[in-house]
C-alpha cells in the first residue's frame, strides 16, 4: 500500500509540477520574440551580463566589475553562487542546443516548479501526503509564486523559496532526529541542514533571515518545558537517544553541529576571499559578519548543553540550570560587543533593510510595507488580487493549526508556527519578503482547504476516492477566484519598459559611440561611463555595453548618490561638476519626475517640490511637476535640449549636446508635444568663436538644430562687445548639410552685429575637443 500512494503522489506532483511550468511559461511570445529575447526587469539583464562572463571564461567569475558603479566598480555584491549556478546549468543546457540567453530565458519556470518537491517533503512531515500534495497545488497556483519564477525572470528572487523549505525540511529532520549518540544518520542530518544553510547565504545574503528564525525554534523547543515534552513525545528521537533530559543534549548537540558547519563553510569562503567575498565584517556581503552568526547560534546552544549537563549530574534544578546558560550567553555577547562593536554595528544596518527604513531601500516600492499604495494609503484590493485572500486568512489559518497540534507538537509544528508567524509579519513591514511568506503561506492555504475537504467528506460519509481531490481543486478555485484579474492578465506580461525606444536608444548607444570598454573584461578600466537611473543599469552594461554610473545595487556601490546629485543640480555649473568627477561622457534621459523625491531623500534633503502624486479622474496615479522642477539642470536639457527656452523660463545649460533621441513623443502639451522620449546627451567641450564688432554693439547667433528625427529647434544666443570690440560664444553642436545624417546645425551658424552678417561652420572635432575659432568678417 505504501508504495502504491507513493506512486500515486509521484503521478500527482508531475501534474502539478506540469501546471506550474505551464503558468510559468505562458507568456512565453512576450520574451521569445523574432525580434530577439528579452528579460523581465533590469536586474535581470546585470545577472545576464554575469552568466555570460562566467560562461564564456568558466568558471572565473571576475572579482572586481568597473561597469557597475563607474569609475570606482564594484566587487562581488549579490551573493556568488547563484550566477555560478546558473552559469553551470547554460553550459549543461549549450550541449542540447540551447543558446546562452534562450537558457537564460527558459530556466526560471523550471526552478519555480521544482520548488514543490521539497514543499511536498515538508508538509508530508509536518502533517500528512494529502496536505503536502494540497500545499504543492497551491504553490503552483499562487501569483507571486509565479511572477517571482516567470519565464525570463531570473533573479535569486526565484531561489530563495527553494532555499528557504529545503532549509526548513533538513533542520525539522535535525530535531526530529536528535544527534546523541553517534549514529551515521543524525549526523548526516546535521551536516546535509548546516551545509544548506550555507549555501543558502551564498545564494543570496538575506537567507541569514531564516538562520535566525531557526535559531529561535531550536532555542524556543530547548528552553520551553512544555513544548520540550510534547515534541519529545512526538520524535523519533528514542531511536537515537533516550527520553528526557537525554533527549533535549542531543537535540542542542544537532542545532549546534548545524550552525557550527554552516559558521566554517563561510569562514572558508572569508579566508579564501573566493568571488571577492569581504574579509572584514559587513552585513551588506558574505562575510565574518555572518560567520560571527553562525557561531553565535552554535555557541547558544552550547551553552544550553552546558545548562543540560549540570542539571544531569543534579548539581542545580533544571531551570536554574537553563538559567545559568542563558545568562553566560549573555555575557558572551556583551564580551562580543565590547571587542567587536562592528558586528552589531551590521546588525543595526540589516534591520534598516529589512524594515525598510534605510532611505535608499524606503525609495523601492517593492520594499514598501505590504498594504500600502503608491499614495501612502492602506491598499487592500491590489494586495488581495496578487497575493490572493490566503494571506488575510493565515492568521486565522495559524490560530486553528496551532489549536489542532496542541496535544502533538513536533519540532516541526513549532518551526512552522515561528517561521510562519515571523515571515507574516515581516511580510506585512515589508513587501519584499512575500516570495519567502509563500511558503508558509501554501502551507496555512492547504492547511484550510485540504481541512475542509475532509470535514465536507466526513459530513457526507462518502467512500468515493476521486470526492476528496475534486473538492480540493474545487475550494482552490473558489479561494483564488479574487485574483482573477491577475490570471487573466498574465498571458500579457512582458518586459518592463525595455521592448520599444529604450531599447532603440540602447542599441544606438552601443552601435554610434566610441567604445569604452571591454564589456568581457570588467575588471579593465574603460574610458568613460554613462549617467542615467539607477534603473537603467542593467541594460547600460548589457545592451549598450558602457558602464554605469548608477545601478541596481543603489548604494552599495558608488554611483546612487552621485545620479541623484546630478540630476538635484539646479545650476549648470553643479551638474557638470559631478559628470566630469565620475568620467560620464554621455548621458541618458527620460521622464524622472516620480524619482526626485526620492533623490532628496537620499541627499537629505527636503524632499516637497520637485513632484506631486496625483489621482486623476479615471482614478489612475500620475506624477505632476512641482515648482521646483524647471529650476533643475537635468529637466532644462530633458524638455529643451540645453538651449533654453525663453517662453518657457527655461534656462540654457551648458557643456552638453544631443546627439540622439528616440522616435516615440514623450506625451508633453504644446508646445513641447514633438518632443521625444529618450534622449542621450553627449559632454563636449565646444567650440569657442570670436569675433570683434563695436565696443558695446549686441551681437546676435543664430541656427537651426535637426535632430536625427528630423525635429528642428533654433539656437538664439546673443552678446555685448566689450570695450575693446570682442566678443564671444560657447557652441556645442557641429554644422551638417541637409543630406548629412546626425543633430547639428542645419547649414551654417549665422552672427550679426550692427548691419554686418557672418556665417560659419563647425566641425564634430571642434565642438568635442574645445577649439578655438576667430571670425575674420564678412
Amino acid at each position: 500500500m505504501k508504495s502504491k500512494n507513493t506512486l500515486r503522489d509521484l503521478i500527482v506532483l508531475l501534474l502539478i509540477f506540469s501546471l506550474g511550468l505551464w503558468l510559468r511559461l505562458l507568456p512565453w511570445g512576450n520574451f521569445i520574440t523574432a525580434d530577439g529575447i528579452y528579460l523581465l526587469e533590469g536586474d535581470n539583464y546585470e545577472h545576464l551580463r554575469k552568466i555570460i562572463q562566467i560562461v564564456s571564461d568558466f568558471p572565473f567569475q571576475p572579482p572586481h566589475d568597473y561597469f557597475v558603479g563607474f569609475p570606482v566598480g564594484s566587487g562581488t555584491i549579490w551573493a556568488p553562487l547563484f550566477d555560478l549556478t546558473m552559469a553551470v546549468l547554460v553550459k549543461f543546457l549549450s550541449f542540447f542546443g540551447l543558446e546562452t540567453v534562450l537558457a537564460v530565458a527558459l530556466l526560471p519556470p523550471f526552478i519555480g516548479a521544482i520548488t514543490i518537491i521539497p514543499l511536498y517533503l515538508w508538509v508530508s512531515r509536518l502533517l500528512d501526503r494529502g496536505f503536502a500534495l494540497t500545499a504543492a497545488l497551491i504553490y503552483s497556483l499562487l501569483p507571486a509564486s509565479i511572477f517571482s519564477s516567470i519565464v525570463g525572470r531570473i533573479d535569486n528572487e526565484l531561489i530563495e523559496p527553494l532555499l528557504l523549505v529545503t532549509s526548513l525540511y533538513t533542520f525539522t529532520l535535525c530535531l526530529e532526529k536528535p544527534l546523541k549518540r553517534f549514529r551515521l544518520k543524525p549526523l548526516f542530518y546535521a551536516l546535509i541542514s548546516g551545509l544548506l544553510l550555507a549555501l543558502s547565504l551564498l545564494y543570496w545574503r538575506g537567507a541569514i533571515i531564516w538562520w535566525g528564525l531557526l535559531t529561535l525554534s531550536s532555542l524556543l523547543i530547548c528552553l520551553r518545558p512544555a513544548l520540550r515534552e510534547r515534541a519529545l513525545a512526538n520524535t523519533d528521537s528514542s531511536e537515537y537517544c533516550d527520553t528526557g533530559l537525554d533527549a533535549w543534549r542531543g537535540m542542542a548537540i544537532s542545532s549546534f553541529t548545524v550552525f557550527a558547519f554552516a559558521a566554517f563553510i563561510v569562514a572558508i569562503v572569508a579566508l579564501t576571499g573566493l568571488w571577492g567575498t569581504e574579509s572584514r565584517i559587513s552585513f551588506n556581503k558574505v562575510s565574518w559578519f555572518h560567520v560571527i552568526s553562525g557561531a553565535l547560534a552554535a555557541f547558544a546552544h552550547l551553552a544550553l548543553l552546558f545548562g543540560f549537563y549540570i542539571a544531569g549530574r543534579r548539581a542545580l534544578s533544571k531551570t536554574l540550570s537553563v538559567t545559568l546558560s542563558i545568562i553566560f550567553a549573555l555575557a558572551s555577547l556583551v564580551i562580543l560587543y565590547i571587542f567587536i562593536p562592528s558586528y552589531f554595528e551590521g546588525i543595526f544596518s540589516g534591520l534598516t533593510v529589512v524594515g525598510a527604513s534605510n532611505v535608499w531601500i524606503g525609495t523601492i516600492g517593492e520594499y514598501q510595507p505590504l498594504f500600502t499604495g503608491p499614495d501612502g494609503g492602506l491598499d487592500i484590493i491590489e494586495v488581495i488580487g496578487f497575493s490572493t485572500i490566503f494571506i488575510l486568512l493565515a492568521p486565522l489559518s495559524l490560530l486553528v493549526f496551532a489549536y489542532y497540534k496542541r496535544r502533538e507538537f513536533t519540532p516541526g509544528s513549532i518551526i512552522y508556527l515561528l517561521v510562519c508567524a515571523l515571515l507574516f509579519l515581516l511580510t506585512v513591514l515589508n513587501g519584499r519578503y512575500e516570495n519567502l511568506f509563500i511558503v508558509p503561506l501554501s502551507v496555512s492555504a492547504a492547511f484550510l482547504i485540504y481541512g475542509l475537504s475532509k470535514g465536507f467528506i466526513l459530513s457526507l460519509r462518502s467512500s468515493n476516492i476521486l470526492l476528496k481531490p475534486i473538492i480540493v481543486i474545487l475550494l482552490t478555485i473558489l479561494f483564488l477566484l479574487p485574483s482573477y484579474r491577475f490570471y487573466k492578465q498574465h498571458k500579457d506580461t512582458g518586459p518592463a519598459l525595455l521592448r520599444g525606444d529604450l531599447e532603440e536608444s540602447l542599441l544606438w548607444l552601443r552601435d554610434n559611440t566610441p567604445p569604452s570598454g571591454n564589456v568581457d573584461k570588467p575588471y579593465i578600466k574603460p574610458l568613460y561611463g554613462v549617467m542615467a537611473r539607477w534603473e537603467y543599469g542593467g541594460w547600460i552594461e548589457h545592451i549598450a555595453e558602457r558602464p554605469s554610473i548608477a545601478t541596481l545595487y543603489g548604494i552599495e556601490t558608488h554611483g546612487l548618490l552621485e545620479s541623484a546629485k546630478f540630476f538635484l543640480a539646479d545650476n549648470t555649473k553643479d551638474a557638470l561638476a559631478v559628470l566630469d568627477a565620475n568620467e560620464v561622457r554621455y548621458i541618458l534621459l527620460g521622464k524622472t519626475i516620480g524619482a526626485l523625491s526620492g533623490y532628496a531623500r537620499l541627499l537629505e534633503r527636503e524632499p516637497e517640490g520637485y513632484a506631486a502624486l496625483q489621482t486623476l479622474k479615471d482614478g489612475t496615479k500620475s506624477w505632476s511637476a512641482g515648482p521646483k522642477y524647471l529650476d533643475l539642470a537635468y529637466v532644462r536639457l530633458y524638455l529643451a535640449d540645453g538651449v533654453g527656452r525663453d517662453e518657457l523660463g527655461i534656462r540654457p545649460v551648458e557643456g552638453l549636446r544631443l546627439i540622439y533621441e528616440s522616435s516615440q513623443r514623450a506625451g508633453f502639451g504644446p508646445p513641447l508635444e514633438d518632443s521625444r522620449k529618450f534622449k542621450i546627451f553627449e559632454r563636449v567641450k565646444g567650440a569657442i568663436v570670436k569675433g570683434k564688432a563695436k565696443p558695446g554693439d549686441t551681437v546676435t547667433l543664430e541656427g537651426t538644430v535637426r535632430t536625427n528625427r528630423g525635429r528642428t529647434f533654433a539656437i538664439n544666443q546673443r552678446a555685448t562687445a566689450d570695450s575693446l570690440g570682442r566678443y564671444s560664444f560657447n557652441l556645442y553642436y557641429p554644422t551638417i548639410s541637409m543630406d548629412e545624417a546626425g543633430v547639428g546645425v542645419l547649414g551654417r551658424y549665422r552672427v550679426r552685429a550692427g548691419q554686418r552678417e557672418i556665417s560659419f561652420t563647425l566641425s564634430d572635432s571642434d565642438v568635442i575637443d574645445g577649439a578655438s575659432l576667430t571670425l575674420m568678417g564678412p
